[in-house]
């Protein structure tokens, strides 16, 4: 059994997000894109983004998604994508309520990404890569990346 497939199978609540790089205004006309679309309906995702995310003077195109497994919406507040031009990407958010946990948050922008990638560039990253474990590899990353 997939991780999909768990989660379902467990009535695991789940978000996912990001940049796929799927067009997803080519669901009529572009075969892989119409069964990555109906794959994640198969697996009760639903899609909260359907405007276009990024723009250039000729194309507007959907690539930047959020999918729920959270059907009857009752675990989010809001969804939607900030008018703010970031190159020509408009970054997607997603405000949920789970268990009145807070989530954290951080701010995205070129200074921002400036600072991590010159913080990225001070890690020694020697035991991540000597590690012939995968997942204490990922743990050493995991550890090195959320103090940057």
């Amino acid at each position: 059994m997939n991780i999909i497939d768990n989660l379902k199978v467990e009535n695991k609540l789940c978000y996912i997000m990001g940049d796929f790089n799927i067009n997803l205004t080519n669901y009529g006309s572009h075969t892989e894109t119409q069964d990555y679309i109906d794959a994640m309906f198969q697996h009760s995702f639903i899609l909260l983004i359907n405007k276009p995310t990024r723009n250039t003077t000729t194309t507007a195109t959907v690539i930047y998604n959020i999918y729920s497994n959270d059907v009857l919406e009752t675990n989010y507040v809001t969804h939607g994508i900030i008018y703010k031009d970031i190159y020509d990407h408009l970054p997607i958010f997603l405000l949920t309520k789970i268990n009145d946990t807070v989530i954290e948050t951080k701010v995205y922008n070129e200074q921002t990404t400036t600072t991590f990638k010159e913080n990225i560039d001070q890690i020694t990253w020697n035991d991540i890569y000597a590690s012939r474990n995968p997942q204490k590899s990922y743990s050493k990353f995991l550890n090195e990346i959320l103090f940057v």
